[in-house]
């Protein structure tokens, strides 16, 4: 039977999609998967919503259903019958639930005083605390409004927002509010088109959709932008970038973009001396790759290439990061390319330089947000830094010790510290477990291992299951022979040795007893002095 529904998308406001969701009328199915945003992630999208720009549309269905249904993460619990369920859109909708409702670990929000200097929304603008941190940073919107920042959820509703702008100088009010209702107006009045099921759709159907929604998709984006934009200059980019993907191995295997070589070039033009006057390229972010030249690209196409091949090669050799999943943050290698591309980056000392600049930014997690300002801070600071010894980078002066209570937090939040720790193992000289394979010499997948298994805690009914101590690399093939054993059990392989398990700090004593707690303190406390000694090298 052919059913008829309207598929024209139907523009609703976030603002009463989240008072459906407060009123448990907006929920999931069930099957959908849990939210796995990190930050980052929902910062991103804050941005888009931001400066109104479009995020996609939500595909939803009439209620109720016949199969299980929940709410959104942190949303009051679901009417018995609720009228709207999602079925694509939920990280988005979860995301600016958790950001304007404040119902997540973490606290969004603007940092308004940069916003009112310079007129124009950037990135770096809106930022993210973890919300205990922010609440004994700015306990009140008076300290907020002293402190030139705003929340999300502040600028998103007129009864916090007015209170907030009374404690603004006067003569600055005027601009605040004309900034609130212009320059992020989407925070107020952002809609989402939306296409809505009819309730009575067969479940077959609704799968059927769901199926094709979730691996269907092109976007164009900044790169082709570009290949259309040299094609009248006689350069094709899209033949260019093959030739390197054929020329450097790393590139292609590491998962470079095209639009990464790009970024590098506008990166070099600007912080060249020679940098022509009047020119648009501030940095390395998408706008800026759209502002170069043709001429600038088509010049130094081939060097950015080589010197991103440098860096990789650097990363890998050096670093530990012999696989891209084990670099902390892809952005890193836009400094590190630059860095080694300057006159003199060759020498020993300065190659030590830029090792230690690597660990105390992997450690410190300075790429988790705001990347593409820190990369353009980076390379400007590593460029002194070869000039003039003394001239040391703020990441490496500031750098304070990481405490070991620090690795027992959840590798969600934790991304890149949990890479370091992977690179100090690998280029530490660990070993696999079961092949015995030193990790560093292997084309083998490499995966992150649960130490303690994930099913064995949860049998034992521990709920912290991903903190950053748990884990460590192992070859794909030793992972899947490993991933649901007992420690215990793992231990009592006849093909796992207490030597291989050494190379990865771990206590085979704690193993052996089963002992988390034991376990999670004495591998954080070696660990950590590993992770100190990298970075003071």
């Amino acid at each position: 039977m052919r059913m008829s529904f309207d598929r024209n998308a139907i523009p609703q406001s976030v603002t009463s999609l989240l008072k459906a969701a407060d009123d448990g009328k907006l929920g999931l199915p069930e099957f959908q998967r849990k939210f796995i945003w990190p930050p980052s992630s929902v910062a991103d999208l804050l941005r888009t919503v931001a400066r109104d720009w479009p995020c996609g549309t939500f595909l939803l269905q009439r209620g109720p259903q016949p199969y299980a249904c929940k709410p959104l993460q942190s949303a009051p619990p679901l009417r018995a019958d609720p009228g709207l369920l999602i079925l694509d859109g939920q990280q988005r909708m979860t995301a600016l639930y958790l950001a304007f409702r404040e119902q997540g670990p973490e606290t969004y929000y603007l940092d308004m005083k940069a916003l009112l200097a310079e007129g124009e929304l950037e990135d770096e603008h809106i930022k993210f605390m973890r919300t205990t941190k922010f609440a004994q940073r700015y306990p009140d919107l008076q300290t907020e409004a002293d402190k030139g920042i705003a929340r999300i959820a502040t600028l998103a509703r007129d009864e916090l927002f007015f209170p907030w702008t009374n404690y603004w100088p006067e003569n600055k009010r005027s601009a605040i509010i004309r900034l609130r209702n212009e320059t992020l107006a989407g925070f107020k009045h952002y809609s989402v088109p939306c296409v809505v099921l009819p309730f009575d759709l067969p479940l077959a159907a609704v799968a059927k959709i769901f199926e094709t929604i979730n691996r269907t998709g092109v976007r164009l984006d900044t790169f082709d932008l570009v290949v259309a934009k040299m094609y009248p200059h006689e350069f094709r980019l899209r033949d260019e970038w093959e030739n390197v993907l054929a020329k450097i191995e790393l590139i292609e295997k590491y998962g470079i973009s095209g639009l990464e070589i790009l970024k590098l070039i506008a990166l070099r033009h600007y912080l060249s001396p020679r940098r022509e006057p009047g020119s648009k390229v501030k940095g390395v972010r998408e706008s800026d790759v759209l502002s170069l030249q043709p001429d600038t690209i088509k010049s130094d196409w081939n060097d950015a290439a080589e010197l991103v091949g440098r860096a990789l090669e650097f990363l890998r050799g050096e670093c530990g990061a012999v696989q891209k999943g084990l670099v902390p943050s892809m952005t890193m290698v836009l400094p590190l390319a630059f860095a080694l591309g300057l006159p003199g980056a060759a020498s020993s000392h300065y190659k030590a330089s830029l090792k230690r600049w690597f660990w105390t930014s992997a450690i410190s997690q300075t790429y988790g947000q705001g990347a593409n300002t820190q990369a353009v801070s980076d390379a400007r600071a590593l460029s002194e830094w070869l000039r003039d010894p003394e001239t040391i980078p703020e990441t490496v002066r500031q750098f304070s010790k990481i405490a070991p209570e620090s690795l027992l937090d959840g590798r969600r939040r934790n991304r890149m510290l949990l890479r370091a720790v992977l690179c100090a193992l690998t280029t530490h000289g660990a070993l696999d477990w079961c092949t015995k394979i030193r990790l560093s010499e292997s084309d083998a997948t490499i995966e992150t291992h649960h130490i303690f298994a994930k099913r064995y805690l949860e049998s034992i009914d521990i709920d912290e299951t991903d903190p950053v101590v748990n884990f460590t690399p192992l070859l794909g093939s030793t992972n899947k022979k490993l991933r649901n054993d007992a420690p215990s059990t793992v231990l009592a392989r006849t093909d796992v040795s207490v030597e291989t398990i050494a190379t990865h700090f771990v206590s085979t004593k704690c193993l052996k007893a089963n002992d988390w707690r034991a376990f999670q303190t004495d591998r954080a406390n070696r660990l950590a002095k590993l992770l100190n000694g990298l970075a003071a090298k």
